[in-house]
């Protein structure tokens, strides 16, 4: 059995989560076990949807399984657990805002701007705790460029007791959004146009 902290930023997810079984844990093990160990119609409920889809290498290899997070929700109980242990003790309670967020669903899930192009997916890596050193921690999630290892989660199968998982919805723009600074301007001009909408543009165009 193996306890792991389950962080998903930006719906307020905080929690420990108890994964029987001996041997490594897969990421997609220990989320499967936090919809058991908390239900979704209950305060604290978790769940998530993916999406599961195969390659079809070139070479004649036989295809490879891709497990895509798209979205997670999270039964807030309007409380957060600062140190994810399961309890809150003041002064918890308030998010890393410093402030408190209404009792509810929240759900963030993956999406792609239709007109820049810009995609949001969903990211995660895995720490584990330094011993003998208070809030130290050591990355054990690694991948090399091409393989999408942060994005699925089936490609990372070395959780352990004691580490934390932690999921952030991540924006990515395909192409720049600033133009070059001009000899004696000191920072990139913003495009109003995708700023404004067309009859309001006019001329908005400013210097960070």
């Amino acid at each position: 059995m193996a306890v792991v902290t389950l962080r998903i930023v930006g719906i307020y997810l905080n929690a420990p989560v108890t994964v029987s079984g001996a041997g490594p844990l897969s990421i997609e093990g220990v989320l499967d076990a936090a919809v058991q160990q908390y239900p979704f119609n209950k305060g604290k409920g978790f769940t998530y949807k993916s999406q599961v889809a195969f390659t079809a290498p070139a070479d004649g290899t036989p295809p490879e399984k891709r497990v895509s997070m798209l979205a997670f929700s999270h039964n807030y109980i309007g409380d957060y657990d600062f140190d994810g242990d399961g309890t809150i003790v003041p002064p918890e309670g308030k998010t890393l805002g410093s402030k408190k967020r209404d009792a509810g669903i929240y759900t963030l899930e993956e999406s792609k701007d239709k007109e820049t192009g810009e995609v949001r997916v969903w990211q995660y890596y895995v720490t584990a705790p330094v011993g003998g050193m208070t809030n130290a921690t050591i990355l054990k999630s690694k991948t090399v460029p091409g393989d999408n290892g942060f994005l699925t989660a089936d490609k990372f199968n070395n959780v352990a007791d004691g580490d934390t998982i932690t999921w952030r919805l991540v924006s990515i723009q395909p192409k720049p959004v600033a133009t070059v600074p001009k000899d004696g301007e000191t920072g990139p001009i913003i495009r109003t146009d995708l700023l404004y909408p067309e009859a309001d543009r006019q001329d908005k165009t400013q210097l960070l």
